[in-house]
């Protein structure tokens, strides 16, 4: 398992997540059930359906970052993975669909942009 975490300055973060499998979230769920919220998810597993509702709603993200490429053999991301991040009121950014995703951390939160 990887984790990343990167601050940029004291107010705004993002996180990343490799690896991670049903067990290992519950963990890192544990530890960050008392976390303030994270601006910015990069969501593990391309989406796949190992993302816990649980796990989302203790991170709680502005920002959800889904790295996956189309076609892909495995229906990367997984569609109740994409409604857990949509009901946490993340903004969900997808590769695929807005191709190199850029985020950029300003005094009222994490800005946007992308190549599409």
């Amino acid at each position: 398992m990887t984790v990343r975490v990167r601050l940029a300055d004291a107010d705004h973060g993002d996180l990343g997540i490799e690896g991670v499998d049903e067990r290992r979230e519950r963990c890192v769920s544990a530890v960050v059930r008392d976390a303030q919220d994270v601006d910015v998810l990069r969501v593990p597993h391309h989406g796949g359906d190992t993302s816990l509702p649980a796990f989302i709603q203790a991170l709680d993200p502005e920002v959800a970052i889904v790295s996956v490429g189309q076609p892909n053999p495995y229906g990367h991301p997984d569609p109740n993975a994409l409604a857990t991040l949509t009901a946490a009121g993340a903004a969900v950014w997808r590769t695929d669909e807005h191709g190199t995703i850029t985020v950029t951390f300003e005094q009222q939160g994490p800005v946007v942009a992308s190549e599409r």
